[in-house]
């Protein structure tokens, strides 16, 4: 599955690296820099929490979140970024090994918030079982 999302990013132009110094503060973090994309992921995460990661940074990527932000900003920008990546993760997780068709066992799989998510959770695999 992991090897679908570095298509993805293959596909967006994104050059995907992983730090295996331990210098990054955060599991993830996109950088854009003379016009080149770049995700970068804390080398040695389960693979669901790469999956994780990337689709959200990949998130910033196609949002073009490259500017300067204050505080407010930032958790809107972060939010935007956690709906749409935990909604493509949810229709890439559909076509491999989704859990039950349920909001809570999904969100609980996630390891994300089942209320707050639960719009995002249910639209996606609304989305998903009407395409399939």
């Amino acid at each position: 599955m992991i090897h679908r999302v570095w298509r993805f990013c293959k596909d967006e132009n994104v050059t995907l690296l992983y730090d295996y110094t331990g210098t990054l503060k955060s599991k993830g973090k996109y950088i854009h820099d003379n016009g080149n994309d770049y995700i970068i992921v804390q080398a040695g995460l389960p693979e669901l929490e790469e999956l994780k990661v990337i689709l959200h940074e990949l998130e910033h990527v196609r949002h073009g979140d490259i500017g300067f932000y204050n505080s407010l900003q930032i958790l809107k920008v972060e939010a935007s970024a956690n709906k749409d990546g935990i909604s493509n993760l949810i229709s890439l997780l559909a076509t491999e090994e989704i859990p039950q068709p349920n909001y809570l066992k999904i969100a609980e799989y996630l390891g994300v918030d089942p209320e707050y998510y639960k719009p995002t959770i249910c639209e996606a695999l609304q989305k998903y079982q009407t395409e399939y």
